[in-house]
């Protein structure tokens, strides 16, 4: 083999190598920045151990507490006033500040969607919690494991302008619970607290 055929043999090997170096360091930015992500992702999963569970009860007809049953219908028509008491258990490891939101949902007979929030009426237990813009706050620190005093222990309803206005509607009444680690706050008001979820 001559010195010319060697010399083209090393320029095309070295232009090889120059072009595997240039793919492989636009790749590798690619490779850390998901990488990265990845990681961050997974500290915020983990972070802090919050962990937080509604507790639904109701009385029964003797006046003992027990679950909820959430899949047996009511007849508002007939009970306007309905048991329902709700507290909030702290189910992680870090000491919290909850919120609580009940979420009202209403379906009509023909499944369209009503507003069922100006039908219903509860009143909360403002020794233990606050309201403010839609959202029910305790008004202690929640430790692990620890399950606060009631939020509220019964709903009222509009029996007559509910079976007036949507006959043959539904009503889904569900409470939402957020929770935030108390430790490295610069307040203990509960309502100037920083973290909260969106």
């Amino acid at each position: 083999m001559d010195k010319k055929h060697i010399l083209i043999n090393r320029k095309n090997v070295f232009l090889l190598i120059i072009i595997i170096l240039i793919v492989m360091l636009l790749w590798l930015p690619g490779t850390l920045a998901a990488f990265l992500a990845e990681t961050k992702a997974e500290n915020y999963i983990d972070f802090g151990g919050v962990g937080l569970k509604i507790i639904q009860t109701s009385l029964n007809e003797q006046g003992q507490e027990e679950t909820f049953d959430s899949k047996e219908a009511a007849n508002i028509a007939t009970q306007s006033v309905q048991s329902r008491i709700i507290r909030v258990k702290n189910t992680g490891s870090h000491s919290l500040y909850v919120r609580v939101q009940p979420q009202f949902k209403g379906t009509d007979c023909q499944g369209k969607q009503i507003d069922i929030a100006s039908f219903t009426d509860y009143e909360i237990n403002t020794s233990d919690w606050i309201y403010k813009d839609g959202w029910c706050y305790y008004l202690h620190i929640l430790e692990p494991d620890e399950v606060s005093e009631l939020l509220l222990d019964e709903l009222v309803f509009d029996a007559n302008q509910i079976t007036t206005r949507y006959p043959g509607s539904t009503f889904d009444i569900n409470f939402y619970a957020q929770g935030v680690q108390s430790e490295h706050q610069d307040t203990t008001n509960v309502l100037d607290v920083a973290g909260w979820p969106e």
